[in-house]
């Protein structure tokens, strides 16, 4: 009886190294593989050791995966013997070796040749096995395919077996309903799970959700500690520039701006466009520091250098008006108005317009100006409608229209501008365009008048004085004469 069972113990290791192998070749395989071992082992001749890397292959080739396995660390072997000994060593089903052959076809390294398909069949079978790491692997080459939803259910399985990364994935796919349809409760708890896990690249996303409330109620006191971990290795800068914004503005924390500061310059350091924009605005008024308008050039440029067209524009303009420098630079600002402009950011075609009208920087141009004047005009940019409106009032390039100038000048004036209300006013005052009207002019001229326009507050005076639009009043007269008169009108 005991005979008995020892044979089926036997047969039974015999069938997990050499699957459904006769016992006579699996008997001959393990004789094989031990006078090869005990030959390699001890003190051999290089002759020697070839030898017995024979007597271990006969053995790998009756199917011995021991021998498989030991075959693939001999130093002895070219790189495409041990990748052929790796490959048969993970068709005994064991995916860490499963996963270096797929590895190995899916880069073209260690002895295999470059065959993605050979790479997918061995990456499929690792993953299909369960194992965390093919899964994961796999979700990566199929994102690379750009096959999202495939990805998304193999990282989601790497997921579920408590892989931080792949659920950090599994959360952006859902925040983002890239390959599934999009559920920011979902991304939450995935962020969640991947950083109470101490994946790192998840506490920013964890703070990120916590800040703006996407998936979960909003709780800057939570943000604040998650974006505080997150800074750890958060190479672009976000974690940092929330934490500047809250220290800036006292959120869920005491408000601090040494802090804000502190934050926002290891963010823009980091390449953060919206940081590098914020301190350059910080310099630029001197909010929060001392006031310089070098540095917030210096930061500006980060900015532009990054492509961002409103930076550029920024850069264009301070360098046309020494802005941050000694002197102008106009070769250089229309540079960056240009690159700016090719973005269509409309502010930039209105300085562009200027460049060309008054031959900074390049040749003396009215077309060109009127041309961008429009583009701006078109786009909604106030100064551009001001000037687009002087060029039809005074016949600048297009046929002079005085109707289409007050078109003009009462879009930019809605839009803010006060020479453009003064020159509405104007519109009206005279009757250039529209029907003659001082009531309307003199609303005009007061509304430009507050905002400091020089000419507007001595119109204004004089329709005081003479009692046009509005009642005489001498005070009011003498008052605005003198604001105009203290501006060197």
């Amino acid at each position: 009886m005991e005979r008995f069972f020892f044979v089926i113990f036997f047969e039974f290791c015999v069938t997990c190294c050499f699957g459904q192998l006769a016992v006579k070749d699996s008997l001959k395989a393990t004789k094989l593989y031990e006078k090869g071992l005990k030959l390699y082992n001890k003190e051999a001749s290089y002759k020697d050791k070839l030898k017995a890397i024979r007597y271990m292959e006969q053995a790998g080739e009756l199917g011995y995966s021991v021998s498989q396995f030991t075959l693939i660390g001999i130093k002895e072997l070219s790189p495409n013997r041990k990748a052929y000994w790796t490959k048969k060593y993970a068709d005994n089903g064991v995916p860490l070796y499963e996963i270096a052959v797929a590895e190995g076809y899916y880069e073209g390294i260690d002895g295999f040749p470059f065959n993605r398909d050979s790479a997918y069949i061995y990456i499929s079978r690792a993953a299909s096995h369960g194992n965390c790491e093919a899964q994961w692997i796999y979700g990566m080459w199929l994102w690379d395919e750009n096959k999202a939803s495939d990805a998304f259910t193999w990282w989601y399985k790497a997921a579920e077996q408590n892989n931080p990364a792949a659920q950090l994935n599994i959360g952006y796919m859902y925040q983002g309903g890239i390959g599934v349809e999009r559920n920011l409760r979902d991304a939450f708890l995935w962020f969640e799970k991947s950083a109470n896990n101490n994946y790192v690249a998840a506490y920013k996303e964890l703070g990120k959700a916590y800040y703006y409330g996407e998936g979960c109620e909003k709780d800057h006191t939570k943000a604040l500690y998650w974006l505080a971990k997150g800074t750890q290795k958060d190479v672009k800068g976000e974690s940092q520039l929330l934490l500047g914004l809250m220290y800036e503005d006292g959120d869920s924390c005491e408000k601090n701006s040494e802090y804000a500061v502190h934050y926002y310059t290891e963010s823009a350091n980091l390449g953060n466009v919206k940081a590098q924009m914020i301190l350059g605005e910080i310099y630029y008024v001197g909010q929060e520091v001392m006031q310089d308008r070098g540095e917030a050039l210096k930061w500006y440029t980060k900015a532009a250098e990054q492509g961002d067209a409103g930076a550029q524009c920024i850069v264009g303009m301070c360098l046309k008006n020494a802005d941050g420098i000694d002197y102008p630079n106009y070769r250089e600002a229309v540079k960056w108005l240009k690159l700016s402009a090719e973005q269509g950011y409309a502010t930039a075609y209105s300085e562009l317009g200027s460049c060309y009208e008054s031959g900074l920087g390049l040749t003396k141009n009215f077309e060109q100006a009127v041309y961008y004047y429009k583009k701006a005009s078109e786009l909604g940019d106030a100064a551009a409608q001001n000037n687009l409106g002087r060029c039809y009032k005074k016949g600048i390039w297009v046929s002079q229209s005085y109707e289409e100038a007050a078109k003009w000048f009462r879009s930019a004036a809605e839009n803010g501008s006060e020479m453009a209300q003064y020159n509405l006013g104007v519109c009206y005052y005279e009757g250039e365009g529209v029907e003659r009207d001082f009531v309307k002019a003199f609303e005009l001229f007061k509304r430009a008048a507050e905002k400091g326009v020089a000419d507007a507050q001595y119109n204004l005076a004089v329709m005081y004085e003479k009692g046009q639009g509005a009642k005489k009043d001498l005070k009011q007269a003498k008052y605005w004469y003198n604001r105009a008169a203290n501006q060197g009108n």
